[in-house]
């Protein structure tokens, strides 16, 4: 996903001593999103040792949330 800035942004953080300057129309990337099955989701679980304790999705199924449990 991106945003697009419309005006001159200055961002300061903590995580830089330089100041960030993003230019209007210039676009920020801000995160990925990935789509996983029931059995990919099964899978990432066995791989890493765990076992999927709870699945909560919304009512069109578009996003999960997975517990895991070791």
């Amino acid at each position: 996903m991106h945003f697009k800035t419309n005006k001159e942004v200055v961002v300061k953080s903590s995580f830089s001593e330089e100041d960030i300057f993003i230019t209007k129309g210039e676009t920020i990337h801000t995160k990925n999103l990935y789509k996983f099955d029931k059995t990919d989701i099964q899978r990432m679980g066995d791989y890493a040792g765990l076992t999927v304790n709870t699945i909560f999705s919304d009512k069109n199924q578009w996003l999960n949330l997975v517990h895991y449990k070791k």
